[in-house]
């Protein structure tokens, strides 16, 4: 923006002028004790003073600016209880014990790299001792050095796990084996068919009998 300099001034007026949520009041008024008055408010014929001279104006806002401040304060409390009731929605309450192991969350930027690629989550650290009811002192185990951190840059650190052993699975032969003419199949038994001209053929169970017209013997 080119024109940022001439901008500028409009934007400090619009927001000083304009009535914060949490206040209850604008900036102006927080300061001066009174509304400001606007081009609309100027355009107005007849212009009425509401005090009849400084000493008056003064008298009026050492009786008035101390309400005013104490009004400020009390929406500004209201106000910082309803975010935190906002913010406290849909969050679990974390607690860590002594000797537990954590990561912890370092925003990290480098120059040419994508932020989504880069490794954010430092550790793992031991937890060695708590110092307010959501912050603890760790203590990195990979070079000893000492931080603290809230439980909102904290998770858990598991242990990677080691993958069994794969191990040769045993499989039954597959190879099959001829037998006077029949065919062996695994897991099937062999039973004894009816002689053809004195030769005995071997057969499978529940299977068709192969005929062959052996010679017999003289």
């Amino acid at each position: 923006m080119g024109n940022r300099d001439r901008i500028l001034p409009f934007v400090v007026h619009a927001y000083n002028t304009s009535v914060q949520s949490s206040t209850q009041v604008s900036p102006f008024k927080a300061l001066y004790g009174r509304d400001p008055r606007l081009p609309p408010d100027l355009s107005s014929v007849t212009v009425t003073a509401s005090h009849a001279d400084a000493i008056d104006w003064w008298l009026f806002l050492q009786q008035h600016q101390p309400l005013l401040r104490r009004a400020i304060h009390q929406n500004l409390h209201i106000a910082q209880q309803r975010q935190k009731r906002l913010y406290d929605e849909g969050r679990q309450e974390v607690r860590y014990s002594i000797g537990d192991l954590v990561f912890v969350y370092y925003p990290i930027r480098r120059r040419g790299l994508s932020e989504s690629l880069l490794h954010r989550w430092i550790g793992p650290y031991r937890v060695t001792a708590p110092i307010r009811q959501l912050t603890y002192r760790l203590h990195r185990l990979s070079n000893g050095t000492t931080t603290s951190a809230h439980v909102s840059r904290m998770k858990p650190y598991y242990p990677p796990v080691e993958p069994p052993t794969p191990t040769t699975p045993e499989f039954p032969s597959t190879d099959t084996e001829l037998q006077g003419g029949s065919v062996a199949q695994p897991g099937r038994p062999l039973k004894r068919a009816p002689a053809i001209g004195g030769n005995v053929l071997p057969t499978i169970a529940g299977s068709t009998t192969f005929s062959a017209h052996l010679p017999t013997k003289a």
